[in-house]
């Protein structure tokens, strides 16, 4: 699940209830987007300005509504066109293509978050290469009108190969074709080779935990984690993999401090994967382990399980 601001679309889906079959309202609204709006749009986002950017404004509204929308798109080649869209360096050095806007990068979030549509073959789009492109940018010229939004993106696109990732090794394993250990091995290396560019955000992730803006600092903690179950094991030789250092501890302490569950949860974890890597151990300086056992000290008293047992492994961890 994605943390994100949806207050515009949220007030639209108030009226239009996708999920609600019996809405009268809803049903013609269905049929509405179907039949008549959809079929037309390739001609609608060809047409002269302002007209195209009204239409992605909408088609952002409406698949954030009904994400199934999207299986629709794909069936009218609409993506591939959307996706062209999504590329700063299409054009100009600075603005990129000029239907990239931040409703083109929501309709974008919205067919990721799909999750039909295999990676592989969005990739032939190059949308993690665009995706790294476009947080890069954010971040050395400190934009962020849509950095929340790109996030989720890579968020959910870790999130579907994992899932991807795990569904292979289990049909392999019921099969009894190949152990459970190693999955199937083959399957497995293709979606960690498609996926694993998303790896040069990681230092970005990391500092962006430490952000004041704290939608951001939940989300980075979001996507650290999903890249620690894909990256953080090397499962293959030639695979690329994602570790913590010693500056990255002041980084997940911040985010350990964030007063939200979930976000505690994760952080706590991956300062335990921390304090365990056997491949690449941390050398921390005794102020460091201070300081960390001052911050974690306090969620001991946490009335949440999972927190309260990450914050005790932390603290005998570091207190050896």
């Amino acid at each position: 699940m994605c943390i994100r601001d949806r207050s515009m679309s949220g007030f639209y889906c108030s009226i239009y209830n996708a999920a609600d079959a019996s809405s009268a309202t809803s049903k013609a609204i269905n049929d509405l987007i179907l039949k008549l709006l959809l079929p037309k749009y390739s001609f609608i986002l060809s047409d002269v300005d302002p007209l195209p950017t009204f239409a992605l404004k909408l088609l952002s509204i409406i698949t954030e509504c009904n994400v199934a929308f999207i299986g629709v798109l794909h069936k009218l080649k609409l993506l591939t066109l959307i996706l062209e869209y999504y590329d700063r360096t299409s054009s100009s050095p600075v603005v990129g293509n000029p239907r990239l806007n931040i409703h083109t990068v929501k309709i974008v979030r919205s067919i990721v978050e799909f999750g039909e549509i295999p990676l592989e073959q969005l990739n032939e789009s190059n949308i993690i290469s665009k995706t790294n492109n476009l947080i890069s940018h954010h971040v050395s010229n400190q934009q962020d009108w849509c950095l929340d939004i790109l996030l989720d993106i890579i968020y959910q696109i870790l999130h579907h190969t994992f899932k991807r990732m795990n569904k292979a090794r289990d049909v392999m394993v019921s099969e009894s074709v190949i152990s459970k250990e190693c999955g199937d091995v083959s399957a497995i290396a293709k979606l960690l080779m498609t996926s694993e560019g998303l790896v040069d955000n990681f230092e970005v992730c990391m500092e962006l935990l430490s952000s004041s803006d704290a939608v951001l600092a939940e989300k980075s903690v979001q996507v650290i984690f999903a890249m620690l179950q894909l990256f953080g094991t090397k499962r293959l030789p030639e695979q690329r993999q994602v570790y913590f250092i010693e500056e990255h501890m002041r980084h997940l302490v911040d985010a350990a401090k964030i007063d939200k569950v979930q976000v505690r949860k994760k952080a706590l974890k991956c300062i335990l994967f921390a304090l365990d890597q056997e491949d690449h151990p941390l050398m921390l300086a005794d102020e460091q382990k201070a300081g960390i056992l001052k911050s974690v000290e306090p969620l001991l008293k946490s009335s949440d399980k999972s927190v309260n047992t990450s914050a005790n492994k932390i603290m005998a961890m570091l207190s050896n």
